[in-house]
């Protein structure tokens, strides 16, 4: 059961939450930022929602209760809501839980699935238009990796310059950019083969996931 954190006003205007908030909502970080409970509560849920947070106690120990929300393409979902209020910095701090076909979904084998997708699109852009027109070869070098650490290989920058259409010093250029962001490091002490960091790769599993969410 997947858990999910979130931080409100006391009247329930969203500030922060967590990846799996996302994932509860259906909506991308940008579609809940400034967003109210009341806003994303499903109308058969709204009364009661708004009844719950009004009765919450200030400090008192975590409030439990059930709150049905709508995602963007019309389906409910039901969570279990902890929620506690502190009235002195106006916030209610809560943790929700839920059962979930999408987050379920979301699996790695699901996102190295989508990863394969979307590596199959940059190879009929690159085929399509020439690598001269292909303009992302920072995401093209980035997904490359991540489906070779996912498959359990090496890949050298020789071997990505081929298969992102660019000529090994560019592609050199790319990766030693990439190691600057702390996105991904060198393998081995010939600083032959590229993996990722663990910033890149919780990087790469975002925006997968993100790529995987509804839109709206």
């Amino acid at each position: 059961m997947p858990t999910a954190h979130c931080v409100s006003t006391a009247s329930g205007v969203i500030l922060t939450f967590d990846q799996n908030f996302c994932l509860l909502m259906g909506r991308s970080h940008d579609n809940l930022t400034g967003f109210s409970y009341h806003r994303l509560t499903a109308n058969v849920d709204a009364a009661e929602s708004s009844r719950a947070l009004r009765n919450l106690v200030d400090r008192a120990p975590p409030t439990r209760f059930k709150q049905i929300y709508m995602r963007p393409d019309g389906r409910l979902v039901s969570a279990e809501m902890l929620a506690t209020l502190f009235k002195e910095n106006d916030r209610i701090v809560a943790t929700l839980s839920w059962k979930d076909e999408v987050a379920a979904a979301l699996s790695p084998n699901a996102l190295y699935k989508m990863a394969l997708h979307i590596w199959h699109m940059y190879r009929c852009r690159i085929e399509e238009l020439g690598p001269e027109l292909f303009g992302d070869f920072v995401g093209a070098i980035l997904l490359h990796v991540y489906l070779a650490e996912a498959e359990g290989r090496c890949v050298s920058v020789n071997e990505i310059a081929g298969l992102v259409g660019l000529n090994t010093r560019t592609t050199a250029r790319w990766v030693s950019a990439l190691r600057q962001r702390a996105l991904i490091s060198l393998s081995d002490q010939d600083a032959v083969n590229v993996q990722l960091s663990h910033q890149g790769i919780m990087a790469m599993e975002r925006m997968l996931t993100t790529a995987m969410l509804p839109a709206g």
